[in-house]
């Protein structure tokens, strides 16, 4: 790669405020783009076929990530060189790796808010699912993706105004796994809850109830599908009535509950299990 190449040095080039407003979650919706932060993450979105529309390589790391990410060859004419304080702008990470780039909103992150209320999720039977609602924790929900691909979901519904995937707290706790699965944002998880129930899914609330059933010896099967809640809230009373059913997951008395993503691993893992995946 051509080390001669021009350098932005302006904090004020419209590129770098370019980069710099796609920290918003506001600003990325309206663009249809979103940043990706890290040799891992690039390099699990061209694995995966996402559009990469430019990247920012910090001048002083060009040498090392050329060495650690040899693809750049080929997308040579997307890099833009940065000096080390544009760089410091467009990149929220306290120790950057040096590249940045900027991608397309992927198609099968879906806003159906924005495309179809009524939910295909007829179409969508043979899928492995997860239902969440009302992750806030950016953390939480990268994570919880990162556990749903490897556990072999293959999309993810996150009601209750879940938080962004494509923030970079997110981007970087799935590891990746947000390019290899889908996930499907809906405003009214309880619809789309009664829309799987409709299209024969049974669908289980994980909540701490007397009613509900425990995980350890619950029938789950592979097309049934976990409903995760809230950090701090949980799942409501009335979006969990509208389930098939209740489960709780076994733990020590003393402990109230377990973490949001811990929980939905557990499920997921007790459901890979049964499936015969071990």
């Amino acid at each position: 790669m051509d080390e001669e190449r021009p350098v932005i040095t302006s904090r004020k080039n419209p590129a770098v405020i370019r980069a710099y407003k796609l920290r918003d979650t506001s600003f990325r919706r309206s663009e249809g783009c979103f940043l990706a932060d890290g040799v891992k993450l690039i390099r699990e979105a061209l694995k995966f076929g996402a559009d990469i529309c430019r990247i920012y390589v910090r001048q002083s790391s060009l040498v090392r990530i050329s060495e650690q990410l040899p693809e750049l060859m080929t997308l040579d004419e997307k890099v833009t060189l940065l000096s080390d304080e544009c760089f410091e702008k467009i990149t929220p990470e306290s120790a950057p790796q040096g590249i940045v780039a900027e991608i397309k909103h992927l198609d099968k992150w879906r806003l159906f808010n924005k495309i179809d209320k009524k939910y295909p999720f007829g179409s969508i039977n043979c899928e492995k699912l997860l239902v969440l609602d009302g992750i806030q924790d950016p953390g939480n929900l990268g994570t919880i993706i990162r556990t749903a691909a490897a556990f072999g979901a293959d999309r993810v519904i996150a009601g209750g105004n879940c938080a962004d995937i494509s923030s970079p707290k997110a981007l970087r706790a799935s590891m990746g796994s947000a390019f290899a699965i889908s996930i499907d944002y809906v405003p009214d998880t309880a619809l789309a809850v009664s829309q799987l129930v409709s299209a024969g899914r049974k669908v289980y609330a994980a909540v701490l109830d007397k009613e509900a059933k425990n995980l350890a010896s619950a029938d789950i099967c592979e097309s049934d599908v976990f409903l995760i809640g809230n950090e701090g809230h949980g799942i409501s009373p009335e979006l969990a009535s509208s389930c098939c059913g209740k489960i709780f997951i076994p733990m020590e008395k003393d402990i109230e509950s377990l973490n949001a993503a811990a929980a939905a691993a557990v499920c997921l893992w007790t459901q890979y299990v049964s499936e015969g995946r071990v």
